[in-house]
């Protein structure tokens, strides 16, 4: 596994790297299964993404939207050629936030960004 690179921008914090085994790419997610790990004879690796939103809210639109403090993240996973693929009905289920504790009331919501030509759904 490449060493990822992490940039803070306006709204919170970006993590790119590249691995061979998603299950061991970051300490903020894992990703198990023998379809998110390249065998030793495998070309490429996987390409990921990680956004999380700190500082400003981006549903900050949205009625409902707590005051904070907040954390929204966004995994976003990529084959060699820089296509995305899908992370989906994985048998074992996937973990994001994995470098944070909360003791607090939660809610966990998926949104798909790509969906309604980029509004989301």
């Amino acid at each position: 596994n490449e060493e990822a690179k992490a940039y803070t921008y306006i709204l919170g914090d970006i993590v790119l790297g590249r691995a061979r085994d998603l299950s061991t790419a970051d300490s903020t997610f894992t990703i198990n299964g023998s379809a998110w790990k390249k065998g030793t004879t495998d070309d490429g690796s996987f390409g990921y993404q990680s956004l999380e939103f700190t500082y400003v809210n981006p549903f900050s639109w949205a009625p409902s939207t707590p005051d904070g403090p907040y954390l929204v993240t966004s995994l976003d996973i990529f084959d060699d050629d820089g296509t995305e693929l899908k992370v989906e009905d994985q048998t074992t289920p996937l973990s994001v936030m994995q470098n944070y504790a909360s003791f607090a009331t939660a809610a966990c919501v998926y949104w798909d960004w790509q969906e309604n030509d980029g509004i989301g759904d």
